[in-house]
């Protein structure tokens, strides 16, 4: 296997890969901007074929610090796989990869896959002639593990019809009352966004990313079409009612961070709002509206799980997430920490 490292003059080589692959935003090359941006360093790889010069996986990889200039290598919704080959065909270049990851950032402590599809091996990670043998370690997602996708390229009688009933009357109710939806383009209003994003989370005991991250990632401009991130807000008179922040990769669009106020529920806004930014999506010709997170949407009836399985869509359930440990004694102390920071935090 060769293994590549991508800089900037591939970008465009290793987006098309992505693209072309079904991969999420989470591996585009800017999605790796923004998070360098945010101190958080991006390592990106294609992997090809030594003797048919095929490319058989991409990864991103957002680095993470850990205490002693130690860290770990984390990678969203990847490796992305050719869509040709079989996903079993890809474990040698798994390895391949671990392997130089481990050489060349030696304090890495271990490297978490968190895959759409399941992983071609079990417990341990070992290729048939390979001398190194790696344990996998089954952890908690970071990314939803399941999401609810939605065909937008359907006409909108269509779409209203596989909606559940309720969530068609919400929208007539919101309409009825006069709440209005706009796409967001000046810094007043994304302020007043990412104030709204950052309260609705802590008003619910979540842990949340700071005001500021949320304000920088709506004014987040590249210079590729196919990645945009779009703010919108769902208005009573001038008082916003409900912001959502999207980001649009390729022919999807991505419903990432959603807020609301707890005053006007009976409004319904956040019902029209999504109405209204799935209706824009179709404007611009995007084919699929992914609500980033369907847990619960069919077992434990949860409220926001019920709010976007009433729009209708196919639910998609996505592999498990892996700890490939490369330095074990480090990381039974990473695993000790976690556990007790999480036990005082719940005391």
């Amino acid at each position: 296997m060769k293994i590549l490292p991508i800089t900037q003059k591939d970008k465009d080589a290793y987006n098309t890969f992505v693209a072309s692959n079904n991969g999420s935003f989470l591996q585009s090359f800017e999605w790796g901007e923004w998070q360098t941006s945010n101190n958080r360093q991006a390592l990106r790889y294609l992997v090809q074929d030594d003797d048919t010069g095929d490319t058989v996986l991409s990864a991103q990889f957002i680095r993470h610090p850990l205490p002693f200039g130690q860290y770990y290598l984390y990678c969203p919704y990847g490796p992305v796989v050719n869509c040709k080959l079989q996903i079993a065909n890809c474990k040698l270049a798994i390895q391949e990869l671990i392997q130089k990851i481990q050489k060349d950032f030696p304090k890495t402590i271990f490297v978490r896959l968190e895959p759409t599809y399941n992983l071609p091996f079990g417990p341990e990670l070992r290729v048939e002639g390979q001398l190194t043998t790696y344990n996998l370690v089954p952890t908690l997602h970071i990314q939803p593990g399941s999401t609810i996708l939605l065909d937008i390229t359907k006409s909108n009688d269509e779409l209203l019809t596989a909606m559940h009933p309720k969530t068609r009357y919400n929208i007539k109710v919101a309409e009825k009352h006069g709440v209005t939806i706009k796409k967001l383009q000046s810094q007043e209003e994304k302020q007043l966004v990412a104030s709204m994003l950052k309260g609705t989370l802590t008003r619910r005991n979540l842990v949340s990313p700071s005001t500021d991250y949320y304000y920088k990632l709506a004014n987040y401009n590249t210079d590729d079409k196919n990645f945009t991130v779009n703010t919108f807000g769902a208005y009573l008179g001038d008082t916003l009612l409900a912001c959502a922040l999207t980001i649009d990769v390729n022919q999807t669009r991505t419903y990432l961070f959603g807020g609301s106020t707890t005053e006007h529920k009976n409004l319904m806004a956040p019902y029209l709002l999504h109405w209204q930014i799935i209706q824009d999506a179709k404007t611009f010709g995007l084919t699929t509206y992914d609500w980033f997170g369907a847990e619960g949407a069919v077992s434990d009836g949860s409220g926001f799980a019920r709010f976007k399985s009433g729009f209708g869509g196919t639910v998609l359930q996505y592999g498990g997430a892996w700890d490939i440990v490369l330095k074990p004694l480090a990381y039974r102390t990473y695993r000790a920490t976690r556990h007790l920071n999480r036990w005082l935090k719940h005391r």
